[in-house]
């Protein structure tokens, strides 16, 4: 197990060093939910941004998760995709982004990115609490307040579909905060 681990581990690093050159957008911050503060580091490299066509096929995934609970088949269902960015923590255990949307409104500016797998799945000797729901996924939305952004998980807070058929967090308010980046 340990072993498939390090192969996948060294095809991500080898992965990112080798897009480095296309990151549209690099946050940098620190998770709350770490286990100490040599462990906390976090690391958002994006590369693009989904299209609109693909909002489709991810809503019409979603509900296939919500009839069934499968979130493994969701996980894959995303995994057809194109990777649009990378989650990395201190502890070089990383995250896949398959889907992410930004926009600016009159509430201010959001960015929504869904992970795969899990956040909290991988190295679990890095977080104050394993996740207690592994549905193999995770949808991050973050916030901008002032020169940082407020990063609020689907671990502890419902998945919505929005007006405009996006994924987001159904209560981002009162969500509890994962991390902060810059």
């Amino acid at each position: 197990m340990l072993a498939r681990y390090l192969i996948v581990l060294a095809g991500l690093l080898f992965c990112q060093q080798s897009i480095a050159a296309e990151v549209i957008e690099h946050l940098q911050g620190n998770s709350f939910d770490s286990v100490s503060p040599d462990k906390a580091g976090l690391e958002i490299r994006m590369l693009r941004w989904s299209e609109s066509d693909e909002f489709e096929s991810v809503l019409t995934a979603y509900n296939a998760y919500l009839d069934s609970r499968d979130g493994k088949a969701f996980g894959k269902a995303l995994q057809n995709l194109s990777i649009k960015g990378y989650l990395l923590t201190k502890e070089s255990t990383g995250y896949i982004v398959y889907h992410a949307w930004q926009e600016t409104s009159a509430d201010g500016e959001r960015k929504v990115l869904l992970l795969v797998p899990g956040l909290k799945s991988k190295n679990p000797l890095i977080w104050k609490q394993p996740t207690q729901n592994d549905t193999g996924f995770t949808l991050l939305e973050m916030h901008r307040n002032g020169d940082e952004w407020e990063l609020k998980t689907s671990l502890d807070a419902e998945i919505i579909v929005d007006q405009e058929n996006r994924l987001r967090l159904a209560d981002y308010a009162s969500a509890s905060q994962f991390g902060v980046l810059r």
